[in-house]
């Protein structure tokens, strides 16, 4: 093996690292913004709730679809299920 492969691919993975920890704080400048942002009714339902998870593991993206989410309350049960389960406990 010839020493400037061995420089490149040293070189890969420096730009590869370097990208990954970018995007990282990329991501947690982005939770911040978006815990700014919130009212602070939003944010003691998130925080409640553990749905703000780690700064930078989760996009803006997923944090206002938890936010939606828990907002919307539970998804409806559909009737077969209401009755299965009374059924259940007889």
């Amino acid at each position: 093996m010839d020493s400037s492969d061995s420089n490149d691919k040293g070189n890969d993975q420096s730009a590869a690292q370097r990208r990954s920890q970018m995007d990282r704080l990329d991501r947690e400048e982005a939770f911040y913004q978006f815990v700014n942002n919130l009212s602070e009714d939003d944010y003691r339902l998130m925080r409640d709730n553990n749905l703000l998870g780690t700064p930078g593991e989760s996009t803006e993206e997923e944090l206002l679809r938890r936010l939606q989410q828990i907002k919307e309350g539970p998804p409806p049960q559909s009737s077969d299920e209401n009755r299965g389960m009374l059924c259940f406990g007889r």
